[in-house]
């Protein structure tokens, strides 16, 4: 889905003030890691790495794995096309609403789909497809699964891959990763981003942790040189100073608890819990779509309708939280619009 993902900031055309539509940190990427990728432009002169070594070397010691559990990808969309590929022509259960992209690989691969929703979910469940997806912490709603249901899908589903994106495992205190489930099923795929937390989508980074017989499979359906070389250099420089690159997510999960408590004091809009820094909003006044074009033109605030979401209606929309000036800005807009 080339148009339909939440920042489609390119697509407006007046300066924006804010940009509520993203989920990636919002203040932008770390100094040093800016400065790192600008003291390494002349590796553009050259072929990167065909198979990332360098950095698959680094993740593995960031996540006390070997090399050959991960690959390096041109961010989690490239994971997720690769996978469709790699099992084409077979089916796939997807929980939505969720990432529309899942869906797209999935029937550009010639995958039959069939999906469940995340009210349905429930302990003890059987699975009949060759692949599951599951978004963990979920977009666009924010939601958690507990890793005790996911560790007994894995289990009572030996037949099924699970594709567990974490994505947005960083964004919110209380998600327990699926990695120390990897040595324990054979049929577990996790997908990592680091283009969100580090805040540089425009490079194009993610990786895949699985088995080393599910990597090596998934490779033969790579192309080479996928990731370039400024992306590699970033890649290394995040993993070997990873701490000290880290945003202090808690206080902006703080702050999303007051946006929250604040959108819900307006009439006619409906905050929806979620465990991240971003949610869902039920917009009572009309449709999602008039209200985004609408604080674009009079407020220059960028939101996130999210009618593209299987299973949500056209009056939703999300919201990634921002600096606390910024979440004033579209408070005092919501409040305005159709009032």
């Amino acid at each position: 889905m080339i148009y339909g993902h939440g920042d489609d900031i390119y697509r407006v055309e007046q300066e924006l003030k804010a940009n509520f539509s993203s989920n990636v940190w919002m203040e932008g990427p770390n100094e040093k890691l800016v400065e790192t990728i600008a003291n390494k432009v002349e590796r553009i002169a050259n072929y990167p790495e065909p198979d990332a070594e360098p950095l698959k070397q680094s993740l593995a010691i960031h996540h006390g794995l070997t090399p050959q559990h991960f690959m390096v990808c041109n961010g989690t969309a490239e994971s997720i096309y690769l996978i469709c590929q790699c099992f084409r022509d077979t089916s796939a259960t997807i929980i939505v609403p969720t990432f529309s992209e899942y869906e797209d690989a999935a029937r550009i691969n010639g995958i039959s789909c069939q999906f469940i929703s995340l009210k349905e979910v429930k302990a003890s469940l059987s699975f009949s497809t060759k692949l599951t997806f599951i978004c963990n912490p979920n977009n666009p709603t924010g939601d958690l699964l507990p890793i005790e249901i996911l560790d007994r899908w894995l289990s009572q589903n030996p037949k099924t891959i699970f594709v567990v994106d974490e994505a947005y495992y960083a964004f919110t205190e209380e998600a327990q990763s699926v990695l120390p489930l990897l040595q324990k099923h054979h049929n577990l795929v996790i997908l990592r981003s680091l283009t969100k937390l580090f805040a540089i989508p425009g490079l194009r980074l993610g990786y895949i942790i699985a088995s080393g017989p599910l990597i090596k499979k998934l490779q033969t359906f790579k192309i080479p040189w996928s990731v370039n070389a400024l992306a590699l250099d970033a890649g290394l420089y995040i993993t070997e100073h990873y701490d000290r690159s880290t945003p202090q997510v808690d206080r902006l999960l703080k702050e999303t608890e007051w946006l929250c408590r604040q959108v819900n004091r307006l009439t006619g809009y409906q905050c929806i819990p979620s465990c991240t820094t971003f949610f869902l909003v039920e917009n009572q006044r009309g449709c999602a779509a008039d209200l985004k074009a609408y604080l674009i033109r009079y407020h220059q605030l960028l939101i996130r309708n999210a009618d593209n979401f299987r299973g949500l209606g056209d009056n939703v929309f999300r919201v990634a939280t921002q600096t606390r000036s910024k979440n004033e800005l579209l408070i005092n807009a919501l409040a305005l619009w159709r009032s």
